[in-house]
Protein backbone atom coordinates (compact mmCIF):
# COMPACT_ATOMS: atom_id res chain seq x y z
CA UNK A 1 0.00 0.00 0.00
CA UNK A 2 2.01 3.41 -1.06
CA UNK A 3 1.66 5.82 1.93
CA UNK A 4 0.37 9.29 1.25
CA UNK A 5 2.55 11.97 0.66
CA UNK A 6 2.30 15.70 1.64
CA UNK A 7 3.22 18.23 -1.09
CA UNK A 8 3.78 22.15 -0.46
CA UNK A 9 2.31 24.37 -2.62
CA UNK A 10 4.71 26.72 -4.48
CA UNK A 11 3.20 29.93 -2.25
CA UNK A 12 4.40 27.92 0.56
CA UNK A 13 7.75 27.46 -0.57
CA UNK A 14 8.50 31.76 -2.12
CA UNK A 15 7.26 32.18 1.93
CA UNK A 16 9.51 29.80 3.44
CA UNK A 17 12.57 31.23 1.76
CA UNK A 18 11.66 34.81 2.58
CA UNK A 19 13.97 36.66 5.16
CA UNK A 20 13.26 37.06 8.59
CA UNK A 21 12.33 40.34 8.95
CA UNK A 22 9.46 39.76 6.28
CA UNK A 23 7.84 37.03 8.53
CA UNK A 24 7.50 38.76 11.77
CA UNK A 25 6.13 41.67 9.57
CA UNK A 26 3.37 38.86 8.43
CA UNK A 27 3.21 37.35 12.17
CA UNK A 28 1.39 38.01 15.36
CA UNK A 29 4.56 38.28 17.09
CA UNK A 30 4.33 38.97 20.65
CA UNK A 31 4.77 42.87 21.49
CA UNK A 32 5.41 41.90 24.92
CA UNK A 33 8.57 41.24 24.46
CA UNK A 34 7.71 37.60 26.31
CA UNK A 35 9.32 34.65 24.66
CA UNK A 36 6.94 32.72 21.30
CA UNK A 37 6.55 29.08 21.57
CA UNK A 38 4.67 27.29 18.98
CA UNK A 39 3.85 23.31 19.55
CA UNK A 40 2.64 20.57 17.06
CA UNK A 41 0.21 19.04 19.63
CA UNK A 42 -1.90 20.29 23.16
CA UNK A 43 0.72 18.05 25.38
CA UNK A 44 3.43 20.11 24.53
CA UNK A 45 1.35 23.56 24.42
CA UNK A 46 0.22 22.37 27.71
CA UNK A 47 3.49 21.99 28.96
CA UNK A 48 5.08 25.10 27.69
CA UNK A 49 2.33 27.45 29.04
CA UNK A 50 2.52 25.53 32.82
CA UNK A 51 6.46 26.11 32.89
CA UNK A 52 6.48 28.90 30.93
CA UNK A 53 4.05 31.22 32.71
CA UNK A 54 4.12 34.79 32.51
CA UNK A 55 8.11 34.33 30.41
CA UNK A 56 6.43 33.03 27.26
CA UNK A 57 3.17 33.42 25.15
CA UNK A 58 2.15 29.80 24.14
CA UNK A 59 0.86 29.69 20.34
CA UNK A 60 -1.61 26.84 19.60
CA UNK A 61 -2.34 27.46 15.94
CA UNK A 62 -4.00 23.62 15.22
CA UNK A 63 -8.01 23.62 14.85
CA UNK A 64 -9.80 21.62 17.82
CA UNK A 65 -11.52 19.21 15.20
CA UNK A 66 -8.26 17.47 13.45
CA UNK A 67 -5.98 15.16 14.62
CA UNK A 68 -2.68 17.14 15.26
CA UNK A 69 -0.66 14.47 13.96
CA UNK A 70 -1.68 14.89 10.43
CA UNK A 71 -3.04 17.98 10.30
CA UNK A 72 -1.56 19.78 7.78
CA UNK A 73 -0.33 23.95 8.15
CA UNK A 74 -2.05 26.62 5.87
CA UNK A 75 -0.13 29.56 4.79
CA UNK A 76 -1.12 31.77 7.68
CA UNK A 77 -0.41 28.93 10.26
CA UNK A 78 3.16 28.41 8.45
CA UNK A 79 3.98 32.23 9.13
CA UNK A 80 3.25 32.01 12.63
CA UNK A 81 5.83 28.97 13.06
CA UNK A 82 8.24 30.82 11.18
CA UNK A 83 7.50 33.49 13.39
CA UNK A 84 8.19 31.59 16.89
CA UNK A 85 11.17 31.76 18.79
CA UNK A 86 11.04 28.08 19.97
CA UNK A 87 9.03 25.23 17.81
CA UNK A 88 8.09 22.55 20.38
CA UNK A 89 8.19 19.41 18.89
CA UNK A 90 7.00 15.86 19.74
CA UNK A 91 9.19 13.03 17.67
CA UNK A 92 8.77 9.73 16.98
CA UNK A 93 7.32 10.70 13.37
CA UNK A 94 5.01 13.28 15.16
CA UNK A 95 3.74 15.61 12.43
CA UNK A 96 5.59 14.82 9.32
CA UNK A 97 5.02 17.68 7.61
CA UNK A 98 7.90 19.54 9.42
CA UNK A 99 10.56 17.30 7.53
CA UNK A 100 8.83 19.12 4.17
CA UNK A 101 9.76 22.69 5.34
CA UNK A 102 12.61 24.75 6.42
CA UNK A 103 12.95 26.15 9.86
CA UNK A 104 15.51 27.17 11.43
CA UNK A 105 17.20 24.24 13.17
CA UNK A 106 17.81 26.78 16.55
CA UNK A 107 14.52 27.02 16.81
CA UNK A 108 13.07 23.13 16.56
CA UNK A 109 13.48 20.95 20.13
CA UNK A 110 12.36 17.44 19.66
CA UNK A 111 10.74 17.04 23.46
CA UNK A 112 11.58 13.06 22.76
CA UNK A 113 14.92 13.05 22.14
CA UNK A 114 16.06 11.54 25.68
CA UNK A 115 14.13 8.50 24.26
CA UNK A 116 14.43 8.43 21.21
CA UNK A 117 15.84 4.86 21.25
CA UNK A 118 12.97 3.38 23.46
CA UNK A 119 10.00 4.52 20.40
CA UNK A 120 8.02 2.11 19.73
CA UNK A 121 7.10 0.68 16.34
CA UNK A 122 3.90 0.48 14.51
CA UNK A 123 2.86 -3.75 14.27
CA UNK A 124 0.59 -2.85 11.34
CA UNK A 125 -0.11 -0.39 8.67
CA UNK A 126 -3.77 0.38 7.65
CA UNK A 127 -4.79 3.47 5.56
CA UNK A 128 -8.23 4.94 6.91
CA UNK A 129 -9.83 8.47 7.22
CA UNK A 130 -11.63 10.57 10.03
CA UNK A 131 -12.71 14.08 10.37
CA UNK A 132 -11.80 16.32 8.26
CA UNK A 133 -7.80 15.91 7.54
CA UNK A 134 -8.69 13.64 5.04
CA UNK A 135 -7.23 9.55 4.54
CA UNK A 136 -3.83 8.64 6.35
CA UNK A 137 -2.18 5.80 7.54
CA UNK A 138 -0.92 4.63 10.75
CA UNK A 139 2.92 3.84 10.16
CA UNK A 140 6.10 3.85 11.15
CA UNK A 141 6.36 4.76 14.74
CA UNK A 142 3.89 5.09 17.59
CA UNK A 143 4.16 8.72 18.59
CA UNK A 144 1.75 9.29 21.72
CA UNK A 145 4.52 9.02 23.75
CA UNK A 146 3.11 11.44 26.72
CA UNK A 147 0.83 8.35 27.94
CA UNK A 148 3.65 6.96 28.98
CA UNK A 149 3.75 9.51 31.85
CA UNK A 150 7.29 9.02 32.97
CA UNK A 151 7.63 10.04 29.10
CA UNK A 152 5.47 13.25 29.64
CA UNK A 153 8.09 13.93 32.25
CA UNK A 154 11.12 14.04 30.35
CA UNK A 155 8.93 15.44 27.59
CA UNK A 156 8.51 18.63 29.85
CA UNK A 157 11.70 18.68 30.97
CA UNK A 158 13.52 19.32 27.63
CA UNK A 159 10.48 21.89 27.19
CA UNK A 160 11.96 23.50 30.29
CA UNK A 161 15.87 23.31 29.46
CA UNK A 162 15.03 24.76 26.15
CA UNK A 163 12.85 27.77 27.80
CA UNK A 164 16.24 28.33 30.19
CA UNK A 165 18.18 28.68 27.70
CA UNK A 166 16.46 31.29 25.98
CA UNK A 167 15.74 33.02 29.61
CA UNK A 168 18.38 32.48 31.81
CA UNK A 169 17.39 35.20 34.12
CA UNK A 170 13.93 33.41 34.32
CA UNK A 171 15.71 29.96 35.71
CA UNK A 172 14.61 29.77 39.04
CA UNK A 173 11.25 30.05 38.33
CA UNK A 174 11.06 27.79 35.06
CA UNK A 175 12.57 25.07 37.34
CA UNK A 176 9.87 25.61 40.06
CA UNK A 177 7.10 25.34 37.16
CA UNK A 178 8.51 22.45 35.98
CA UNK A 179 8.93 20.75 39.52
CA UNK A 180 5.24 21.18 40.07
CA UNK A 181 4.21 19.69 36.54
CA UNK A 182 6.60 16.89 37.35
CA UNK A 183 4.89 16.17 40.62
CA UNK A 184 1.88 15.72 38.86
CA UNK A 185 2.61 13.80 35.82
CA UNK A 186 4.70 11.18 38.42
CA UNK A 187 1.35 11.24 40.57
CA UNK A 188 -0.70 10.17 37.93
CA UNK A 189 1.76 7.77 36.54
CA UNK A 190 1.38 6.31 40.26
CA UNK A 191 -2.36 6.34 39.76
CA UNK A 192 -1.82 4.35 36.28
CA UNK A 193 0.29 1.75 37.43
CA UNK A 194 -1.95 1.04 40.20
CA UNK A 195 -5.05 0.58 38.07
CA UNK A 196 -3.05 -1.81 35.55
CA UNK A 197 -2.17 -3.89 38.38
CA UNK A 198 -6.02 -3.92 39.27
CA UNK A 199 -6.43 -4.81 35.52
CA UNK A 200 -4.51 -8.53 36.53
CA UNK A 201 -3.69 -9.15 32.69
CA UNK A 202 -7.30 -8.45 31.76
CA UNK A 203 -7.79 -7.57 27.87
CA UNK A 204 -8.26 -4.26 26.56
CA UNK A 205 -9.69 -3.89 23.21
CA UNK A 206 -8.95 -0.16 21.97
CA UNK A 207 -10.91 1.65 19.28
CA UNK A 208 -7.45 3.26 18.07
CA UNK A 209 -4.27 2.13 17.55
CA UNK A 210 -3.06 4.59 19.30
CA UNK A 211 -2.84 3.38 23.06
CA UNK A 212 0.84 1.85 22.66
CA UNK A 213 2.99 3.98 25.18
CA UNK A 214 0.05 3.30 27.84
CA UNK A 215 0.02 -0.59 27.35
CA UNK A 216 4.08 -0.90 27.03
CA UNK A 217 4.69 1.41 29.93
CA UNK A 218 2.04 -0.11 32.41
CA UNK A 219 2.12 -3.66 31.07
CA UNK A 220 -1.75 -4.13 29.25
CA UNK A 221 -2.50 -6.57 27.02
CA UNK A 222 -4.29 -4.47 24.09
CA UNK A 223 -6.12 -5.61 20.58
CA UNK A 224 -7.10 -2.13 18.59
CA UNK A 225 -9.74 -2.18 15.85
CA UNK A 226 -9.80 1.20 13.30
CA UNK A 227 -13.24 2.71 14.63
CA UNK A 228 -14.07 5.91 14.80
CA UNK A 229 -16.74 7.24 17.56
CA UNK A 230 -18.85 9.09 15.29
CA UNK A 231 -19.41 6.16 12.76
CA UNK A 232 -21.04 2.98 12.98
CA UNK A 233 -18.97 -0.16 11.93
CA UNK A 234 -19.87 -1.96 9.02
CA UNK A 235 -21.41 -5.62 9.73
CA UNK A 236 -17.48 -7.39 8.18
CA UNK A 237 -15.78 -4.84 11.27
CA UNK A 238 -18.61 -6.46 13.73
CA UNK A 239 -17.80 -9.42 12.49
CA UNK A 240 -13.89 -9.27 12.89
CA UNK A 241 -14.50 -7.93 16.59
CA UNK A 242 -17.02 -10.98 17.08
CA UNK A 243 -13.60 -13.39 15.99
CA UNK A 244 -11.10 -10.79 18.01
CA UNK A 245 -13.40 -11.49 21.04
CA UNK A 246 -13.71 -15.31 21.02
CA UNK A 247 -9.89 -15.75 21.08
CA UNK A 248 -9.36 -12.95 23.18
CA UNK A 249 -12.36 -12.29 25.89
CA UNK A 250 -12.55 -8.94 27.04
CA UNK A 251 -14.86 -6.18 29.13
CA UNK A 252 -13.49 -3.19 28.37
CA UNK A 253 -12.71 -0.94 24.91
CA UNK A 254 -11.23 2.38 24.93
CA UNK A 255 -12.55 4.90 23.02
CA UNK A 256 -10.37 8.37 22.35
CA UNK A 257 -14.19 9.99 22.32
CA UNK A 258 -17.96 9.24 23.41
CA UNK A 259 -19.56 6.95 20.33
CA UNK A 260 -22.65 6.38 19.05
CA UNK A 261 -25.23 5.44 21.34
CA UNK A 262 -25.72 2.64 18.95
CA UNK A 263 -22.31 1.30 18.97
CA UNK A 264 -22.22 1.44 23.16
CA UNK A 265 -25.89 -0.77 23.03
CA UNK A 266 -24.17 -3.17 20.77
CA UNK A 267 -20.68 -3.27 22.70
CA UNK A 268 -22.83 -4.03 25.98
CA UNK A 269 -24.79 -6.63 24.59
CA UNK A 270 -21.65 -8.30 23.97
CA UNK A 271 -20.41 -7.44 27.67
CA UNK A 272 -18.02 -4.83 26.77
CA UNK A 273 -18.32 -1.82 28.57
CA UNK A 274 -16.62 1.50 26.85
CA UNK A 275 -14.62 3.94 28.61
CA UNK A 276 -13.28 6.74 27.09
CA UNK A 277 -9.32 7.22 27.50
CA UNK A 278 -8.68 10.99 25.64
CA UNK A 279 -5.29 10.85 24.76
CA UNK A 280 -5.64 14.37 24.56
CA UNK A 281 -3.88 14.84 21.33
CA UNK A 282 -5.70 17.97 20.84
CA UNK A 283 -7.45 21.01 23.05
CA UNK A 284 -9.86 19.91 25.15
CA UNK A 285 -13.59 21.49 25.21
CA UNK A 286 -13.29 21.34 28.35
CA UNK A 287 -10.80 21.44 31.07
CA UNK A 288 -6.44 20.62 30.39
CA UNK A 289 -4.08 18.06 29.99
CA UNK A 290 -3.85 17.12 33.15
CA UNK A 291 -7.57 17.38 34.43
CA UNK A 292 -8.53 15.25 31.11
CA UNK A 293 -5.99 12.43 32.00
CA UNK A 294 -6.93 12.60 35.59
CA UNK A 295 -10.34 11.70 35.05
CA UNK A 296 -9.35 8.99 32.37
CA UNK A 297 -7.15 7.14 34.69
CA UNK A 298 -9.98 7.51 37.39
CA UNK A 299 -13.01 6.49 34.52
CA UNK A 300 -10.95 3.53 34.19
CA UNK A 301 -10.38 2.54 37.63
CA UNK A 302 -14.27 2.59 38.31
CA UNK A 303 -14.98 0.18 35.66
CA UNK A 304 -12.95 -2.38 37.00
CA UNK A 305 -13.77 -1.89 40.89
Amino acid sequence: MKSLTFTIPLLFIILLSCGEESKKENSDVDKNGKLKVISVNYPLHYFAQVIGGDFVDAVYPIPTDVDPAYWNPDEKALIRFQSADLILLNGAGYAKWISKVSLSSSKLVNTSKSFSENYLDLKESTLHSHGPGGAHEHEGYAFTTWLNFENGVKQAELVKDALVKKIPNAKDQLNSNFNLLKDELISLHQKMTEVAKNLDGETLFTSHPVYQYLADAYKLKIISVHWEPGEMPDRVEWENLDNKLKKNPSKIMLWEDEPLPQIVERLEKQGVKIVVFNPCGNKPEKGNFMSLMNNNVLKLSQIIN
